[in-house]
């Protein structure tokens, strides 16, 4: 993940978002007040989705699941896909 300060990020802000959004980069931006992240929507969209899946309630195992974690018909095929798709560009 590329760093910027503040001063770096508003002096070259159309070269960063134009990085981000063709590139699919994270950008960390540091401010004295504290930092921050830009990235592309469809990464944000992929992160939510996930935060969202791993805090359904069909994820945690239930006392009548006999160690089942996850109910097969919590997700869809393409929400499965976009989480994986999500764990595979976080890993890069």
């Amino acid at each position: 993940m590329e760093t910027f300060s503040k001063q770096d990020a508003a002096e070259r802000l159309q070269s960063i978002l134009k990085q981000c959004v063709e590139d699919q980069q994270r950008i960390r931006i540091t401010t004295e007040e504290g930092n921050v992240v830009l990235l592309p929507e469809e990464t944000y969209e992929q992160l939510m989705l996930t935060l969202e899946w791993l805090a359904t309630t069909s994820f945690l195992p239930s006392e009548s699941d006999e160690g089942a974690f996850l109910d097969e018909e919590a997700l869809t095929d393409e929400e499965i896909h976009a989480v994986l798709a999500a764990s595979d560009q976080l890993a890069q």
